[in-house]
């Protein structure tokens, strides 16, 4: 093939990225008083120096940056908010918790009432009193107040809150045509407040919760499915088959479940579902909180659905109490924070489920950082408050699988709070129609006619949400996952959730049949009130947050039992793998089994032992003060030691277990090594076992900006951040995107890991090497696609390639479709550098532009 070479001669590279550009990070947004300067010319009213500091949270800048301003909040419109206040003794409260639900200690399960947590923890009385007396002082109404003292509900015309505040008030017009309301800067408190007031609830009204449930659209219901119910769905005796609950005698008698829920209900649907399986009619109890009527609205399929299955695994619960808030209006977030409140000082309900969310990825766009908003750091003190108490509560992940906003991969608040349980979603399959466990993966799919009609929809489809927080740290439960995450990872469970195998829900007068972790949340709940009904019969106290034991049960012998590990599917982004993963969590339960254990505890350990030797794979050299791990089944570092100067170690094992022998990486003056994992058998009691460990060396990049290629696939070991060691704040992976030519920042996949043959832009705040072992592509040759245009390739192998034995659609380089002229980048003079196809190479571990005429296929020898 004969190529006007002349062609290429004047295609522009794509520019160079800047260091700075890497941070991924859009220009500031205008400040919100310029925005409203036509409105006002200065934003306070009263004198500086009687203020405090501005609270920070309380400007929801990413809905602002995407809105028109349209003016100014009438200064007579009220406005109703919630003041919270601080808890009192944090540390100590944070300690109570880890000491509450660590096995052995003297506090272990001695949970607090609601007047003993308000005791220990709560705002003192005279606090409280103080911020009542400032508020009515400063013109405002007050509406409500809490036992708990950590929340003051008032309301005010607009004119004064902005006085109290300093700040203004504006309507904005978002895209879609709604009319919210924002603060231009976040709340100004006078110095004798600034200690008392946290948060400043409902000066915006952009929170608006969304439901996490999927109905599967009527024209699918033709196909079979794995439901006897009507229309295809699982029933509660499906349920209960599936997850082998069919011969366990617990059926929540005693038992009280507390839903949250936005809308209202009919009591004829849940009456019509309980005849039609036979279920006896469970007391429901509303509790109408921040002015809800009660009525089923455009959302009452989820609050049906939510009741009808807290009583699929527990019909025989003493009572479901329905926690109900208005989703609209300007006190829509006091309502949401007063309606968990109301929960928790109640305490009434040892479960609770809540089936409504936002995208946690709003939260931190709106503080600027890794805290939340007002709203969920509010939220966290609430739920705190209830681990405390011995609640459980359990949440929907969301229905966009690893992209909860449907842009960026985000999780659900408040599924990814450290207290509360997520929930993820899972798509079963049973042996026949209503028949037992046959398997699971995890739930995704992709986008439908039917879900561009539905509250939340994304391109990139659905799936069971699961990633990491962006707000919350990980978790002391959460220490021992491998890796080990440096934020709070979601989801803990899962259960079946995708409505091609969902459930039969009679809403609004017919049958239905629904997916979506809405499905999920309460049936854990409802698995719970089995759990505390039993243990209650045993004289023991209720389990509690959960999740300390399920992380318990996870890295013990019996996740194994306890737990379907699901190993396929993914949610969008985060594969299923064995052991815990971001897609289904621990999995789903094994509903006799994990009963049994959360009833009557782990059984006692008996041990063995473990030896070793970690080596070098270049040279055999022994490695000293290496860190090696036992995994558990469930893939949860159970025990540690470090290797001696010989490079041997010595470990104490759980008997009668399957496991893994994993060494952290290493780094020396002569180099670095990624870690490395080997089975090791299971062993009887006193029984001992060599596993021996073999290092491979670890290419170092330097800092700074430059061109990267790897020659290992790392895209099932976990991302770029957690792969190279680095925070996620402080990763800067940039990958090129032939086909629409533009660049992808990380996390933004394909920017999210590192695959063979591709290049990407990488900007390194230090030395940094992979911690882990990749998939190394083996043998050859490696074909790699091209787009036409520019293409950002790298070496597939760990050696050097000579271009004159790559082909392109069996060409050689320099007579096809491809330039021949590659071009890599100087780090020294920030400039790109010719590599000729005809002379040059491709070297490991750095990355190359190359252009296409049009679309063809590298074949890259193994050198």
């Amino acid at each position: 093939m004969q190529v006007n070479h002349s062609y290429f001669r004047f295609r522009l590279l794509p520019a160079a990225l800047a260091a700075l550009a890497l941070t991924a990070s859009a220009g500031a947004a205008p400040n919100t008083q310029q925005r409203a300067g036509a409105l006002h010319s200065s934003a306070a009213t009263q004198n500086v120096q009687t203020l405090g500091p501005r609270l920070s949270g309380h400007v929801p800048l990413l809905a602002v940056r995407h809105a028109h301003l349209v003016g100014r909040v009438a200064a007579s419109q009220i406005t109703p908010l919630a003041l919270t206040l601080p808890l009192r003794n944090p540390a100590q409260l944070s300690d109570f918790l880890v000491r509450l639900y660590t096995p052995g200690d003297p506090l272990a399960g001695r949970f607090l009432t609601s007047d003993e947590f308000t005791a220990r923890f709560g705002p003192t009385a005279s606090d409280y009193q103080s911020v009542i007396a400032a508020a009515k002082s400063a013109g405002f109404q007050v509406t409500g107040t809490h036992p708990n003292r950590l929340i003051l509900d008032v309301a005010a015309p607009a004119s004064v809150v902005e006085a109290a505040f300093s700040l203004r008030l504006l309507y904005y017009r978002a895209q879609d045509g709604h009319l919210f309301q924002a603060p231009d800067a976040g709340p100004h408190l006078p110095l004798g407040l600034a200690g008392c007031i946290s948060q400043v609830i409902g000066l915006d009204t952009v929170t608006h919760l969304r439901p996490h449930l999927r109905p599967l659209a009527e024209q699918s219901l033709l196909t079979g499915r794995a439901g006897s119910g009507v229309k295809g769905g699982l029933t509660p005796s499906d349920i209960k088959k599936a997850y082998t609950l069919n011969a366990v005698s617990a059926n929540g008698a005693g038992q009280t479940i507390a839903l949250f829920e936005l809308d209202g209900y009919t009591p004829s649907d849940i009456a019509a579902y309980e005849a039609s399986f036979g279920l006896p009619a469970v007391p429901l109890q509303n509790i109408l909180v921040a002015g809800a009527t009660g009525s089923a609205g455009s959302n009452a399929d989820e609050v049906s659905l939510d009741i009808e299955l807290a009583q699929a695994l527990a019909p025989n619960l003493s009572k479901i109490l329905v926690y109900e808030a208005p989703n609209l209006g300007s006190g829509g977030a006091q309502g949401f924070l007063d309606c968990y409140n109301r929960i928790a000082t109640d305490n009434l309900a040892r479960q609770i489920s809540t089936s409504w969310g936002e995208p946690e990825s709003t939260a931190k766009a709106e503080q600027g950082g890794t805290s939340g908003t007002a709203f969920t750091t509010a939220e966290n003190q609430i739920f705190q408050q209830m681990a405390a108490q011995g609640q459980s509560i359990f949440s929907a992940s969301g229905d966009l699988g690893a992209y909860d906003d449907a842009a960026t991969l985000s999780v659900d608040d408040p599924g990814s709070q450290p207290f509360v349980t997520g929930a993820g979603g899972t798509t079963l399959t049973t042996n026949g129609t209503g028949g037992t466990y046959a398997g699971e993966s995890a739930w995704n799919a992709l986008p439908s006619p039917a879900d561009l009609a539905l509250p939340s929809y994304s391109t990139f489809g659905s799936g069971g949400g699961g990633g990491f927080s962006m707000i919350w740290p990980a978790p002391s439960y959460q220490a021992n996952l491998l890796p080990a995450p440096a934020m709070r990872s979601v989801p803990d469970i899962a259960l079946n959730s995708d409505p091609q195998t969902g459930y039969s829900i009679y809403y609004a007068g017919d049958w239905h049949v629904y997916g979506g972790t809405s499905t999920a949340a309460p049936l854990w709940a409802s698995f719970t009130a089995l759990v505390n009904q039993q243990r209650a019969a045993a004289g023991k106290g209720s389990i509690g947050f959960l999740n300390p034991s399920l992380y318990q049960i996870g890295a013990s012998a019996a996740y194994g039992t306890d737990f379907h590990d699901i190993v396929s599917g993914s949610n969008l982004y985060y594969p299923a793998v064995p052991g815990y993963d971001n897609a289904t969590g621990w999995g789903s339960f094994v509903g006799d089994a994990l009963l049994n254990t959360l009833v009557n505890g782990l059984p006692a350990t008996q041990t063995a032992t473990l030896t070793g030797t970690v080596t070098t794979a270049d040279t055999n050299a022994a490695l000293p003060n290496v860190t090696v791990r036992v995994l558990s089944l469930g893939n949860a570092a159970i025990g540690t030691a470090t290797t001696n100067a010989a490079g041997t170690y010595s470990l104490s094992v759980p008997a009668g277990q399957s496991l893994t022998v994993a060494a952290d990486a290493y780094a020396a003056t002569n180099g670095a090594y990624a870690g490395a994992k080997a089975p090791a058998p299971a062993l009887s009691a006193g029984q001992s076992n060599t596993v021996n460990l073999s290092l491979r060396p670890a290419h170092t990049f330097a800092p700074g900006l430059q061109m990267i290629s790897s020659p290992y696939d790392y895209s099932q070991v976990g991302d770029f951040a957690s792969v190279f060691g680095l925070s996620n704040s402080s990763a800067r992976l940039v990958a090129w995107v032939p086909n629409v030519n533009a660049y992808v920042f990380y996390p933004t996949p394909p920017a999210n890991t590192l695959l063979p043959g591709t290049g990407y832009w990488v900007n390194l705040p230090t030395s940094a090497y992979p911690h882990f072992d990749g998939a190394q592509s083996l043998g050859g040759p490696f074909s790699l696609p091209l787009s036409a245009g520019w293409n950002l390739i790298g070496d597939p192998f760990p050696a050097a390639v000579p271009l004159s034995s790559v082909t392109a659609n069996g060409a050689a380089l320099p007579a096809s479709a491809v330039s021949p002229t590659l071009y890599r980048y100087d780090t020294s003079s920030g400039q790109y550098v010719a590599v000729s196809a005809a002379t040059g190479a491709l070297q490991p571990y750095a990355g190359y532009w190359i252009y296409a005429a049009q679309p063809v296929s590298l074949s890259i020898p193994a050198p």
